[in-house]
């Protein structure tokens, strides 16, 4: 570890500029690495990091002198030419005024347009037109920006009050989840809402949010205690047809958390009406206190459908093991994911389900290349 951090250090030390940036927004992490590892910092790092005297020409000399300036147009000027991080202009900044306003929107990555855009419409930057036309553009990039959530263009338009913004961000989300893929099969996602499962049904509607514009087939979305019952959007021609989570929202808007908890439920629902689903998301804690049971109503799926549907279950906080201890004694295969409370992170979850199989994603596993430290020699990276 101490050799690969003092690579990491030495690489942006021989290159001023580069670990002027660096310094600029990781200051602490660098003076922790520096320290932790033991390792000499070069007299730059020295003294822009310990002494906190940085050189004429550094960049944290110039970004100290910025911030001294009274004028916000010469402020606005010097914020373009540095090329200063969006939170770093901030702090410099002394107001936002139309001139340090519309460089500090040049400044934005589009992830952080998308995540300021309530700020920009407080400080007026949408009324103007340039300014709008300006931010548009940004959120048009952020169809191509690899740092952008897939999930957060979704999660800006449900608090954006501009129907013209949110269809930007929500035709953003369509178009950065459909590049991960396509749900090909038959998909049914199962809520439980029984007692203390608030956080099910929040999860309930990000994921339908979610995974509906992925649909290439058949999707169905049910609430579950001891009956289930479908969630269906109002006013729309199919449920896989792409909904933001406004819609979603009104939805589920009905659901409250309650009774008791049959699992098997949704999936006698499915029987019932013959619904042929290739794989099903259950959101739930694993518990289940009440018939019919997860188990035997899969089986008795097999008998009546001729197959058993791939489970996957999406575990809320504190979730136990139990329904993956009986689906492992009935040899039903499952994949299970631990909801940690990052509401973005359920992006990982579109891998699962846009997979044909278990057996094609170990094929990708297997197929992709383990990283290799540049400039070592091949023979030193197999002897270590």
């Amino acid at each position: 570890m101490k050799s690969a951090v003092d690579v990491y250090l030495r690489k942006r030390e021989r290159d001023p500029l580069v670990f002027d940036r660096a310094a600029l927004r990781n200051a602490a992490d660098l003076k922790t690495l520096y320290a932790g590892f033991h390792l000499r910092p070069c007299p730059r790092a020295q003294q822009i990091l310990f002494t906190r005297r940085p050189p004429a020409d550094s960049l944290a000399a110039r970004v100290k002198s910025l911030a001294r300036c009274t004028s916000p147009d010469e402020q606005a000027l010097g914020l373009l030419d540095l090329r200063l991080p969006m939170p770093v202009a901030l702090g410099v900044m002394r107001g936002l005024t139309p001139s340090t306003l519309a460089a500090l929107v040049e400044l934005m990555t589009p992830a952080e347009v998308m995540n300021h855009l309530v700020m920009l419409r407080k400080r007026g930057a949408l009324q103007h037109p340039e300014l709008r036309a300006r931010v548009e553009a940004k959120l048009r990039e952020a169809r191509g920006d690899k740092r952008v959530s897939d999930y957060r263009a979704l999660q800006a338009a449900a608090h954006v009050d501009d129907e013209e913004l949110q269809a930007q961000l929500e035709a953003v989300h369509q178009h950065r989840i459909t590049a991960r893929g396509a749900i090909r099969r038959s998909t049914a996602v199962l809520v439980d809402k029984s007692a203390s499962m608030d956080q099910a049904i929040a999860l309930g509607v990000r994921l339908a949010a979610l995974t509906a514009g992925l649909m290439q087939a058949p999707l169905e979305v049910l609430a579950f205690d001891t009956l289930a019952f479908p969630i269906v959007p109002a006013e729309v021609a199919s449920i896989s047809s792409p909904q933001a989570v406004a819609d979603w929202e009104r939805a589920f808007a009905p659901v409250r958390a309650g009774g008791s908890t049959s699992v098997g439920s949704g999936v006698a629902w499915l029987r019932r009406f013959r619904k042929r689903m290739e794989q099903l998301v259950i959101i739930t804690d694993e518990e289940e206190n009440s018939s019919p049971y997860l188990v035997p109503e899969l089986e008795a799926y097999r008998r009546e459908l001729g197959f058993v549907p791939h489970i996957v279950l999406l575990k809320t906080a504190g979730a136990s093991a139990h329904l993956e201890r009986e689906l492992r004694k009935a040899r039903i295969g499952f994949d299970a994911y631990q909801f940690t409370g990052d509401y973005f992170a359920l992006s990982n979850l579109i891998p699962m389900l846009t997979r044909p199989g278990r057996f094609d994603l170990l094929l990708e596993i297997l197929d992709t290349p383990l990283p290799v430290r540049r400039g070592r020699p091949a023979a030193a990276a197999r002897s270590a």
